[in-house]
């Protein structure tokens, strides 16, 4: 009977209430949506070189050399890399790219940035 009576208290003291919690079993990281394999987009931004960068009527634009030799005119708004990467803003000397994905972890928006110069003289 001592035993029964122990067992009913232990219950009664512990109480757990998963409002405003964290699922346990849920993925620390969500996964990044998949990336085509073509285009800027098969590489990834750091394998990129900037090799030209013009201004005209219709906006800026930049030209993208990747690593097997193509050549690529892009604008803003032009995804680039294998993470989802948007062309934010082309200056006269470089390009600024901005890749964004939830963290699970700390529960927040993560925004990295790149930005790629233009080389002078090689």
């Amino acid at each position: 009977m001592w035993l029964l009576c122990a067992l009913a208290s232990a219950e009664e003291a512990f109480d757990y209430n998963p409002i405003g919690k964290r699922d346990p079993f849920a993925k620390l990281v969500t996964e990044l949506p998949t990336a085509p394999k073509e285009g800027l987009m098969a590489w990834e931004i750091d394998d990129l070189d900037l090799v030209g960068v013009t201004s005209g009527l219709e906006g800026p634009a930049a030209l993208f050399m990747t690593p097997d030799g193509q050549s690529w005119v892009v604008g803003e708004g032009t995804y680039v890399g294998r993470f989802w990467g948007v062309v934010t803003r082309i200056d006269e000397d470089s390009v600024h790219i901005q890749e964004e994905y939830m963290d699970l972890a700390n529960e927040g928006l993560i925004i990295k940035p790149y930005v790629l110069e233009l080389h002078q003289g090689e």
